[in-house]
């Protein structure tokens, strides 16, 4: 019948502020609802609304006709659902889950109200800062463009250092998992890189070591990088530079394009690949797309990483860092909060951690 249909209507603009709000939610065109009101209006004989250009303003008689309209459609609705055999009243368990500030402001205040008004409904609350705290650890996480020390992880979270080093590692082995199948295609380039910890010199020159010498020189690794240009990067920690040949047996597709500088054990490659090599003594590009200027790119900002905000990694997690790097590198050009919701996806879906679950517990036994 079309008073209730004018009736709803009246209730709807009440309740979305404008004419065009009741509009979008109802369907209508704006002129629509404009006369459906007047017309209201006329058989009633009494203006509801006041219309300026800024709002609208229920007069003294809307203000009551609206009251009473309410309890009309709810009393309609309530007669329809009993017809039909249907409940409006809620009931059953209702879970809630949130921050434990926001449900002490915002949800504990409501609830006396809420459960006298719905008795048949059984609440369940749980009130916890952890997932928040998780939520916030990951923007932090992204946001670093040379990754973040667990120093200062611990410090924004206040948390230990070691939950900030056992999360910051859980998160890079989950990032990792992105290109865990990844096969290379189109245009790769190859190259490596080496890193270890250069032993402090003595402050008296008497005790000092020679440095140049093996025995007084540090772990040794090499990362060994895939780059696709335009495409991901593929990061792996060997003992030399040679066993990269391997891996790029193992991660190229057969008619990739690679491209390399001239070390000698690159020359295994130019059997199955397609290659172009640059000699760095020369050149480090010839302007026309021979270069390994992008992986070189990629492990400026691992040493950045490394050596700028970690100051020392140790070579059993070196690894770790390499991925996070080449994280970074593929996804620069994508916004924090895009990389954000990547990286919570990517933990979500991601098993547990059998390097990192239990760390400290097994390192202290």
């Amino acid at each position: 019948m079309d008073e209730d249909r004018d009736y709803r209507l009246f209730a709807q603009i009440v309740a979305s502020g404008s004419l065009a709000g009741a509009a979008r939610v109802l369907r209508l065109s704006p002129p629509m609802v404009s006369k459906r009101l007047a017309r209201l209006e006329q058989r009633l004989g009494a203006e509801l609304i006041r219309r300026t250009t800024r709002r609208l303003e229920l007069t003294e008689q809307g203000a009551r006709f609206h009251a009473d309209v309410l309890a009309i459609l709810s009393s309609i609705d309530d007669a329809e659902a009993r017809v039909a055999g249907r409940t409006l009243e809620p009931k059953g368990p209702l879970r809630i889950a949130a921050p434990t500030s926001f449900g002490r402001m915002f949800i504990a205040p409501l609830l006396p109200s809420f459960l006298e008004r719905f008795p048949e409904v059984r609440i369940e609350i749980e009130l916890s800062d952890g997932f928040t705290d998780l939520l916030a650890a990951i923007c932090l996480f992204v946001n670093g463009a040379k990754g973040m020390s667990a120093v200062q992880f611990s410090r924004d979270l206040d948390v230990q250092y070691k939950t900030a080093f056992v999360l910051a590692h859980k998160l890079r082995e989950a990032l990792a998992a992105e290109t865990a199948s990844e096969i290379l295609d189109g245009e790769v380039e190859i190259d490596g890189a080496y890193f270890q910890k250069t032993p402090r010199q003595e402050n008296r020159i008497e005790d000092r070591v020679d440095r140049r010498v093996k025995a007084n020189q540090g772990a040794r690794r090499v990362v060994v990088a895939l780059r696709e240009r335009g495409g991901r990067i593929l990061s792996f920690v060997r003992k030399s530079e040679a066993d990269g040949v391997e891996i790029a047996h193992a991660r190229m597709a057969a008619d990739a394009h690679l491209f390399a500088d001239e070390a000698s054990h690159w020359d295994a490659l130019e059997m199955q690949f397609r290659s172009t090599r640059i000699n760095h003594s020369e050149s480090y590009s010839d302007g026309h797309g021979k270069h390994t200027n992008w992986v070189e790119s990629y492990f400026s900002r691992l040493r950045r990483m490394v050596g700028g905000q970690h100051h020392h990694v140790s070579h059993r997690y070196l690894y770790q860092y390499a991925n996070h790097a080449a994280w970074l590198e593929d996804h620069r050009r994508r916004s924090n909060g895009a990389n954000a919701m990547a990286l919570l996806g990517g933990a979500l879906n991601h098993p547990v951690s059998r390097v990192w679950a239990g760390y400290w517990q097994r390192n202290a036994t």
